[in-house]
């Protein structure tokens, strides 16, 4: 499964439609409830306003970090996680 932080942002949106389109197994990770505007069959996990931690990356083996808040890449490392691909600004 690939978690993508920042999912319901601008680029998020467009990386987790691309990702579902060609059938992968999406967790999107966002401040947003709004899980209506994911494509079917994504997971939406919403961290509200807390720092994400470790579970919300169970079960993922990669995380694309689109986030703006730093603080996810230390839940990633603590999940064990071997790819991690942060935006780059």
């Amino acid at each position: 499964m690939i978690a993508v932080t920042g999912a319901t942002g601008y680029i998020g949106r467009a990386v987790v439609a691309e990702l579902a389109r060609r059938g992968l197994t999406v967790a999107a990770v966002s401040r947003s409830a709004d899980g209506g505007q994911l494509p079917a069959g994504v997971e939406s996990r919403c961290i509200g306003e807390a720092l994400p931690c470790v579970a919300n990356f169970a079960a993922c083996d990669t995380v694309i970090h689109l986030a703006g808040r730093a603080h996810t890449t230390v839940a990633v490392v603590g999940a064990g996680l071997d790819r991690v691909y942060p935006a780059r600004h």
